[in-house]
């Protein structure tokens, strides 16, 4: 049972990071809101192979070892527990990584949405947690169109076409 949460936990791992690749890929077809969901799912299965390997480094190193000895026919590895020193080198590294991908997150340059825009006019200060809350309550938020774009400017398409177009990129 417990090879099979590991496995999970692993094949979740590499999902939602596959996840928030793609995303970040062609950001322009999603919102910031579906961004932060996959990056909160994400870190949810960072963190949970991460208290697997530090409350039990033996369930972790059996998996690792009937993935090599029994599929890959290589030879067994020996774990040793680990030690307070590489937790925290593990810790440092994890919060150096989720920085890394919050900045990617607060400079989303990708797809607009309605929400996002009026909290940007308002100058209301969004975090990861409540546009993930604001996706799974509304999944279809829509990116923001051209004719929105141009409302929001206060621009008509008239002045638009004499001015050779309309760039909006808050």
């Amino acid at each position: 049972m417990v090879i099979i949460f590991i496995v999970g936990s692993l094949f979740f791992l590499l999902t939602t990071l596959f996840n928030w690749l793609y995303l970040l890929l062609y950001k322009r077809r999603y919102t910031r809101e579906k961004f932060a969901f996959s990056l909160l799912l994400h870190y949810t299965s960072i963190i949970t192979l991460f208290l697997q390997y530090v409350l039990a480094p033996s369930y972790l190193e059996t998996v690792i070892n009937y993935c090599l000895v029994e599929i890959l026919h290589w030879k067994e590895l020996q774990f040793e527990q680990p030690s307070i020193v590489v937790i925290v080198a593990v810790i440092i590294i994890l919060i150096s990584y989720f920085n890394f991908t919050i900045k990617i997150y607060k400079n989303w340059n990708g797809g607009k949405s309605v929400d996002e825009i009026e909290n940007y006019y308002g100058n209301q200060e969004v975090y990861i947690l409540q546009e993930s809350l604001k996706y799974i309550t509304n999944p279809k938020s829509r990116i923001l169109g051209q004719d929105e774009k141009l409302e929001l400017e206060g621009t008509s398409y008239d002045q638009m076409n004499r001015s050779g177009g309309l760039v909006f990129d808050p």
